[in-house]
């Protein structure tokens, strides 16, 4: 990663020349350092969630194996090398994207920029309780999102859950959760 940061700086000097960059560097230095800072951030977190997503995967799909054991008892988890969940009608993999780490990465990121804008108006403890509550109630929006494809797949059709379900509601569900988090924990994070 650290070469990647590397080559793309010698890449925008190729492109754009050094008279370029000297100019951004002495005018924008802060904006830089703030954006090397959220880069880090961004990559802390994810290496932190990726090294043990297999566990939450697993967590996620137990629980959404758990909810669909009310409706359907012949539904099942299993863990061979691969995290399987469903019955013999409909069953998926659970991967490393359904543990919902990227989204939750995101959500962690844009978290941080949104509320660096008026960092120094907000309340850091209650910033802080408010980012890991976020990222805690995210990762359930995710498990809801699964149980969701899973009922998709057994009551309508396996291949509507997949094309479909899969594929688009991690989209609405993080821009919409994003947007009405924002707006009620920004309020509270403000007041002193």
């Amino acid at each position: 990663d650290v070469f990647s940061v590397i080559a793309f700086f010698f890449l925008a000097i190729a492109i754009f020349g050094f008279e370029t960059a000297k100019f951004c560097w002495n005018n924008c230095k802060k904006e830089g350092f703030i954006a090397l800072f959220f880069f880090s951030a961004y990559r802390i977190f994810i290496v932190i969630t990726l090294s043990f997503w297999t566990q939450l995967a697993f967590f996620s799909a137990s629980i959404v194996q758990w909810l669909l054991s009310f409706s359907f008892p012949d539904s099942k988890l299993t863990f061979e090398g691969l995290i399987r969940l469903g019955n013999k009608k409909f069953d998926v993999i659970v991967a490393q994207e359904c543990a919902g780490i990227e989204s939750m990465v995101l959500f962690f990121v844009m978290y941080l920029v949104a509320c660096s804008i008026e960092f120094k108006k907000l309340n850091k403890k209650k910033f802080a309780l408010a980012l890991i509550f976020g990222i805690i109630l995210f990762y359930f929006l995710s498990v809801f999102r699964l149980y969701l494809i899973m009922l998709t797949g057994l009551l309508i059709d396996p291949l509507f859950a997949v094309q479909v379900v899969h594929r688009y509601t991690s989209l609405v569900f993080f821009t919409a959760f994003f947007l009405i988090y924002w707006h009620y924990s920004f309020k509270w994070i403000k007041s002193q």
